[in-house]
């Protein structure tokens, strides 16, 4: 038991939630989604597959971790590859396992998530922009799978899941950048090929920046076209739209570690409130 912290640290316990939550979301918003129970299933596929790729990215990642995460669970020594390696092990079997209830669209999201999750870590993670997209349609992809019982139809139904994975992956993109902003150090010891290494701070800022107002260009319009209320555009620009573009305005004058850091966490909240503003904002 006292490596049960340790072992939640290394799966990011809160991200493997926050796609078991996008599954729901997903659910929720696309009309004639399917079965309730088979979603569960989708849920905890999408747990596993989160957690799986978590730690094989710290399993990649441990020497640059030493410098950018020294306080993670390997590069500190809290547990060591053996127990990670199994770990990773037991959570791929898992992922398999549980998608076989689903159905064929469910299926098909499931193994191509652990496809593109394990090319992630094993070649695209230190590209420039390729690895960010990665992991932002894996983000989205959540949302599809919850939509996915309902077969190729549902996914496709505008505007169903599709906007929130579109808007899951903006954010996340926006994020992914920040993040590799903040570990340029760590990522150049390991001869990282990252956007900000490759291009600078202040491209790969621009390229936030860009991001940044697609998400607020989408998020208005999803209001605009009549599929949210007023509560969720009230949530969406008081709470997401307008204070990420001050904390990025901040960032972009000193894009410096803490900086970045702080963009980063502030932007994993306002994921969350993002999402509860889908739920809660739904008209359609």
């Amino acid at each position: 038991m006292k490596s049960l912290p340790a072992y939640l640290s290394l799966i990011r316990i809160h991200n493997c939630l926050m796609a078991s939550l996008g599954v729901a979301v997903g659910h929720y918003l696309s009309p004639g989604a399917g079965s309730p129970t088979k979603y569960i299933y989708a849920m905890a596929a999408a747990f596993f597959v989160c957690g799986f790729g978590n730690v094989v990215n710290d399993l990649l990642d441990i020497d640059s971790d030493r410098i950018n995460h020294p306080a993670r669970p390997l590069p500190s020594g809290r547990l060591n590859c053996r127990q990670a390696v199994g770990l990773a092990a037991m959570f791929l079997i898992l992922s398999l396992a549980l998608m076989i209830p689903l159905n064929v669209s469910g299926r098909v999201i499931v193994m191509g998530a652990l496809v593109l999750v394990t090319w992630y870590n094993l070649a695209l993670k230190h590209t420039a922009f390729f690895g960010n997209v990665a992991v932002s349609l894996l983000a989205g992809f959540t949302f599809i799978l919850g939509g996915a019982e309902g077969g190729y139809k549902t996914i496709a139904a505008m505007p169903g899941a599709a906007v929130g994975a579109a808007l899951a992956f903006l954010m996340h993109l926006a994020r992914e950048i920040v993040k590799d902003i903040e570990d340029q150090t760590g990522d150049a010891t390991v001869g990282g090929g990252t956007a900000v290494l490759k291009f600078g701070s202040k491209t790969a800022t621009a390229a936030v920046w860009l991001v940044f107002l697609a998400l607020a260009a989408g998020s208005v319009g999803a209001y605009t076209a009549g599929w949210f209320n007023g509560v969720y555009l009230t949530l969406v620009l008081g709470l997401v739209v307008l204070p990420l573009g001050v904390m990025l305005g901040w960032m972009s004058l000193s894009p410096d570690r803490r900086r970045c850091r702080l963009v980063s966490i502030i932007l994993k909240l306002q994921m969350l409130i993002g999402t509860v503003a889908l739920i809660i904002g739904k008209q359609y």
